[in-house]
């Protein structure tokens, strides 16, 4: 059978969800997309982050980041915080508890990310990444009508 795109993001999509979840200290609180919401707020802490980043970076659905956003206050692992300037918005927060962790969880991305890219030379990378974002602007009108 040949290969193709569409199965191959697929099967490593899943296998980094199922891995992610399997090596996560707190795999049975935190789905993919609470883990993704977390190292991203890691990621840019100190800036002022809103919902609509996160639809944007994630390209995940308003619901489904709204489910997780509230999944992740209910835990105490981030809290919302209105902004100063504009009552309509609402800036995310790490919480004290999530900080307690975030070296943590830095670390265990960081080596994930080595894990995954071990033995793919800085070239290849290079082009994974550019086929990753001419994939992505193939089919961005697409997925922006479905709403994904």
């Amino acid at each position: 059978m040949e290969r193709n795109v569409i199965t191959e993001i697929g099967c490593l999509e899943h296998t980094i969800r199922k891995s992610i979840s399997l090596g996560n200290e707190r795999g049975k609180v935190l789905n993919y997309t609470q883990f993704q919401i977390l190292f991203y707020l890691m990621e840019h802490d100190g800036e002022d982050v809103c919902q609509k980043d996160l639809e944007a970076k994630t390209h995940l659905k308003k619901a489904s980041i709204t489910a997780s956003l509230d999944s992740l206050e209910d835990k105490d692992l981030l809290y919302r915080e209105a902004s100063e300037t504009d009552k309509r918005k609402n800036y995310l927060r790490l919480s004290d508890k999530t900080r307690n962790y975030v070296n943590a969880l830095k670390q265990k991305a960081k080596q994930y990310n080595e894990k995954i890219a071990n033995k793919i030379s800085k070239e290849d990378l290079d082009v994974f990444f550019r086929v990753c974002d001419q994939i992505y602007e193939n089919i961005k009108e697409d997925a922006d009508e479905t709403d994904l």
